[in-house]
């Protein structure tokens, strides 16, 4: 009964195999298709490499080449191009409002007070996590 269950749904699936095959495709033939390809290529819509995948579509930009240089200059004597790493990305500079004496009588209540390591064997990563922790509050 077993081998009579098997031939019937071998059977069963290779007519629905055949029947696949046989459908026309719905869509395009092979000849369109590869005109499409040809057109494709030729237009340049096709990416080359990994260097060039997705590929985008080219942008245009809407300021002349004088505005662009002025803008690049603009932003280099304001400052705002970084010029390696380690100053990317640009953050302005922060504008303090204390003076410089206000600043060092600070500076020299928290070293008295021991807020501050006098050298690197006071300084105790634990401590100076408290803290911080305790001044954030």
């Amino acid at each position: 009964m077993n081998a009579k269950q098997l031939i019937a749904t071998l059977l069963a699936v290779a007519a629905a195999g055949s029947a696949f095959a046989q459908a026309p495709a719905a869509g395009l033939s092979r000849e369109q298709v590869i005109a499409e390809l040809v057109r494709a290529r030729s237009a340049g819509e096709l990416p080359v490499g990994e260097t060039d995948y997705p590929k985008l579509p080219a942008s245009a930009s809407t300021l002349t080449r004088a505005q662009v240089t002025a803008e690049l200059q603009r932003a280099r004597a304001a400052g705002e191009l970084a010029s390696g790493e380690t100053d990317y990305p640009k953050m302005p500079a922060a504008a303090s409002t204390l003076t410089r004496a206000q600043v060092s009588a600070e500076y020299l209540r928290a070293r008295q007070n021991g807020e501050i390591p006098v050298t690197e064997a006071d300084f105790d990563v634990a401590q100076t996590a408290h803290q911080f922790l305790k001044s954030s509050n």
